[in-house]
């Protein structure tokens, strides 16, 4: 059996999966540009969340299955050849959350009806032609599943309320409701709320909810309307 990286250890089996599909993705681009049809394909590469090791997201704070920038913002990229030279090769900061795919995808097929069934932006005058991003706020998460975790950005403000960090699925309910807050008022109750300015705190290492009641008050009332 062929074996690249030596024993098929956790961290070998990973770098064998990032090889398969970095193999998958030349296949596929390999099979477009023979058959003529590269210059009119768009390849969007992107992750649905951040990784599941904590220093896999190293500096951003948290993993997968929380809340904080390292369980949710993700890189992606997008590529293609008939954009104009000088939009390619940048990188955009503009908010942009994965419901955005969606109406951009179908903006670029062609579809030119108003959507009012979605949460999404038609992204792709952003992506393509440097246009400002059209987002200016998005929910992170709103769980009352197993206890209460709320998160909201706008601009560059990020309202944490309740827990981070997520719960294993199988942990049994009653449990929960006798260990953690299960509402906006007991999170509230318990001091469990973070504000943070990620413009200047990417990294979400100063929590600014007692200093900042003004930011605080507009990004609660938001939540309790959602």
């Amino acid at each position: 059996m062929y074996q690249p990286y030596g024993k098929l250890s956790k961290d070998n089996k990973r770098k064998g999966m990032i090889t398969a599909l970095d193999e998958a993705v030349k296949n596929v681009t390999t099979a477009l540009k023979q058959s003529k049809m590269y210059r009119d394909t768009v390849i969007i590469f992107l992750s649905d969340n951040g990784g599941a090791e904590r220093d896999s997201n190293w500096p951003l704070r948290g993993r997968k299955n929380s809340v904080w920038e390292g369980g949710t913002r993700s890189v992606a990229f997008v590529s293609y050849p008939r954009m104009a030279k000088k939009y390619r090769g940048r990188t955009t900061q503009d908010l942009f959350h994965i419901v955005d795919w969606y109406p951009t995808i179908l903006a670029l097929a062609g579809y030119s009806k108003q959507m009012t069934d979605t949460d999404g932006y038609d992204q792709w005058l952003s992506l393509a032609a440097g246009w400002p991003g059209p987002r200016t706020e998005l929910v992170y998460n709103i769980n009352t599943a197993l206890r209460f975790t709320a998160a909201i950005r706008h601009g560059k403000w990020k309202l944490i309320w309740g827990y981070p960090e997520g719960l294993r699925s199988n942990v049994p309910r009653r449990e929960t409701r006798a260990a953690f807050a299960q509402t906006l008022g007991q999170a509230r109750s318990s001091d469990l709320l973070y504000l943070f300015n990620l413009e200047t705190d990417p990294n979400e290492t100063v929590n600014l909810a007692h200093e900042n009641k003004h930011v605080m008050k507009i990004l609660m009332k938001k939540i309790r309307r959602i």
